[in-house]
């Protein structure tokens, strides 16, 4: 909220050197030839397999379903993305979601449980930082391998996770 820079960059390929860790602990999202948009509350990016990435969330909601926009999956929840919204109580994430980013829900004291996706493979640094989430479930055939840095860090109402037995970095 306020530090840093969010960078943008659009490429026909993403560079070799960014491919395997591209946005963990990078406030970035690779678009490849395609730009932001918006859609009602939303703020959003073209992903891959016809999917979408949630850059930011403006509305007001207590509830959101974030599992889809425009149309389309959400394969990721951005940086920041619902960051100190102080009305987010629930959350629905779909079955098409991948990556949870950094920050991605840092500061949503409402919000009191969070249910992970089968298909979520990363969790970023300080995701949940300072939320109210007291309960995480994870789906019984999770995929989660990486789980960076604080991701459930100041999270007061969290006294225990069960991590996946897929989860091969905390």
């Amino acid at each position: 909220a306020g530090d840093g820079i969010t960078l943008y960059f659009e490429a026909a390929a993403l560079p070799a050197e960014l491919q395997d860790d591209w946005n963990y602990g990078i406030k970035g999202y690779y678009l490849g030839t395609a730009g932001v948009l918006t859609a009602g509350d939303w703020v959003y990016a073209p992903g891959a397999d016809d999917t979408v990435v949630a850059v930011k969330y403006n509305g007001v909601a207590a509830a959101v379903d974030a599992t889809k926009i425009a149309g389309k999956d959400v394969s990721a929840i951005g940086y920041g993305c619902f960051e100190d919204d102080a009305a987010l109580e629930s959350v629905t994430l779909g079955s098409k979601l991948e990556t949870i980013c950094d920050r991605a829900f840092a500061g949503t004291k409402a919000l009191s449980s969070v249910s992970v996706p089968a298909a979520c493979t990363y969790i970023g640094a300080h995701a949940f930082d300072g939320s109210g989430v007291g309960s995480v479930t994870f789906a019984a055939s999770s995929a989660l391998s990486r789980i960076d840095d604080s991701a459930f860090a100041n999270t007061e109402s969290l006294a225990a996770i069960e991590i996946p037995a897929a989860t091969e970095r905390i």
